[in-house]
């Protein structure tokens, strides 16, 4: 589920841009500016994770992720101009980028059949990404695109707070 829901944040915004660019008045060359500023920073933030997840721990890096998230994601939803969004997106895809080097990390020392948890890994991330226009697209039209961005930031809440109360069976000697 959490893998799910890194690909649903994901991609909220791309499944939001014609409604961000119709609200702000905005051309697509400066929201796909935008996309491609979160992208970096999703992407940039591996590094760093893995540090971290070496650190602290896979479980407490991926609350930091989620909680991170959470706030971006409501930043973002309040967002009265570009810059703000700008902004918000950043922080968004640099939280929301520490998942995969927690959550891979965490599942090879949590589970024994490392390959059926991988290839189911990699189903909650492709069924994040199905269903995050969905979701984004359902809210805006019910709601407005803001919306969009406060749901995925509630569920990155709710995520953020399992992450902080489950115990996880882990390997001897693991985090």
């Amino acid at each position: 589920s959490a893998h799910g829901l890194t690909h649903v944040i994901e991609i909220t915004y791309p499944a939001l841009l014609t409604r961000i660019e119709d609200d702000f008045g905005l051309r697509a060359v400066i929201t796909g500016a935008l996309a491609t500023a979160f992208g970096w920073a999703f992407g940039s933030s591996a590094i760093p994770a893995g540090f971290l997840t070496d650190r602290l721990g896979s479980r407490q890096v991926l609350v930091y992720g989620f909680a991170g998230a959470a706030l971006m994601s409501v930043l973002v939803g309040l967002a009265p101009n570009e810059w703000w969004l700008a902004a918000g997106l950043v922080g968004l895809g640099l939280s929301v980028g520490l998942y995969h080097p927690a959550g891979l990390s965490l599942m090879a020392q949590g589970v024994r059949q490392r390959g059926m948890a991988i290839g189911l890994h990699g189903v909650a991330g492709n069924t994040g990404q199905a269903i995050a226009p969905v979701l984004a697209v359902g809210m805006a039209m019910a709601f407005n695109w803001r919306a969009g961005f406060f749901l995925v930031g509630g569920l990155a809440a709710i995520m953020a707070v399992v992450m902080a109360r489950i115990r996880l069976p882990v390997r001897e000697g693991a985090e």
